[in-house]
């Protein structure tokens, strides 16, 4: 593989977006649930309600930390016999369709190294994705995926939590793309509000990420607006992001 230096096109739309002062809205989808077609179409509405990324779900059988919701997703999906590569398959047909948002996959590790890391993240550099998130890859083993996915051209974007504290710097240190801030503990699902901590994390966490220049998104998962706006700390968030996808970062 020969290594890559076009731009990758999540650092371009953040710099667009930090140039406006805005801040990014990228929702998730399972993908497959309940059918291919539904997925491409609710793609390409994201990216009209105004999305700027877009995570792309596999259905997984064994999840690490998502809750109910995303676990019947995931559910519907495999009883159709939705692969990784039918997912990656979306993101071309959407592209096809004329969406110019950046993809993201998101995926666990298992259904990557069955096809090989250097298959996976071929195709995901020939479907058009921009990066990768893989919660259940810890930072003491990525190496190998992350040298393959610099050669693609695809980031391989980290998670940082709460409970992570120590590690931040050093997570944050190979980070690429942003670093994912998960904003409470346990399982996702839906909620009123945040972890109690989670600003004291950001407090002190942030520095940290601040100094290798990277955009920190926070994961959430709410019923209402209203937490959505405390997350962000945008007052104009009301009219300009209202909560209609399942998953979200800011």
């Amino acid at each position: 593989m020969s290594t890559t230096t076009a731009p990758n096109a999540i650092d371009t739309v953040f710099a667009e977006l930090k140039e406006r002062g805005e801040t990014a809205l990228i929702p998730f989808m399972t993908m497959g649930d309940p059918d291919l077609d539904t997925s491409v179409a609710l793609v390409e509405a994201a990216q009209r309600a105004g999305a700027h990324m877009i995570e792309l779900g596999v259905p997984y059988s064994d999840p690490l930390a998502d809750g109910p919701v995303i676990q019947r997703a995931s559910e519907r999906a495999l009883k159709n016999r939705i692969t990784m590569q039918d997912c990656m398959g979306v993101a071309s047909e959407a592209r096809r369709r004329g969406v110019t948002m950046p993809f993201i996959l998101f995926t666990y590790y298992n259904p990557a190294l069955q096809l090989g890391l250097p298959k996976f993240f071929g195709l995901l550099k020939e479907h058009g994705f921009s990066g990768v998130i893989i919660p259940d890859l810890p930072l003491e083993e990525d190496a190998e995926a992350r040298a393959i996915a610099e050669e693609c051209g695809v980031h391989l974007i980290p998670l940082v939590a709460p409970t992570s504290q120590a590690r931040v710097e050093k997570i944050a240190a190979n980070a690429r793309g942003f670093v994912y801030c998960v904003s409470s503990l346990g399982v996702t699902g839906v909620r009123s509000a945040f972890h109690e901590g989670i600003e004291t994390f950001f407090k002190h966490g942030s520095p940290s990420i601040i100094r290798t220049d990277l955009r920190r998104l926070r994961h959430f998962f709410a019923r209402t607006c209203g937490a959505i706006c405390r997350a962000m700390r945008r007052r104009d968030c009301r009219q300009r992001h209202r909560p209609k996808s399942r998953r979200g970062a800011s």
